[in-house]
């Protein structure tokens, strides 16, 4: 089930080895990103970053994104590990 609806595409993790980092690499991958959406006629991107990750944060900032919401979940997966 998708809770954004079928207008949005999202992009579930992006890691970068810190000997790569500032290679362009992440622009790149974002740029696609951002190409498969247009293609897709998605009307928006979003993806999930922890809080305490300032760089990931500030390069995603940079590259246009905002910080739109907060997100907490609970899900069967987690209820039977705690069983």
């Amino acid at each position: 089930m998708n809770i954004w609806g079928d207008d949005l595409l999202e992009i579930e993790r992006i890691y970068i080895r810190n000997k790569y980092q500032g290679k362009g690499l992440g622009k790149h991958l974002i740029n696609k990103a951002m190409e498969i959406a247009v293609a897709q006629n998605k009307k928006s991107i979003w993806l999930g970053v922890w809080e305490k990750n300032d760089n990931a944060i500030g390069f995603y900032k940079k590259m246009g994104f905002i910080h739109e919401t907060r997100i907490m979940e609970f899900n069967e997966h987690r209820t039977k590990a705690l069983a």
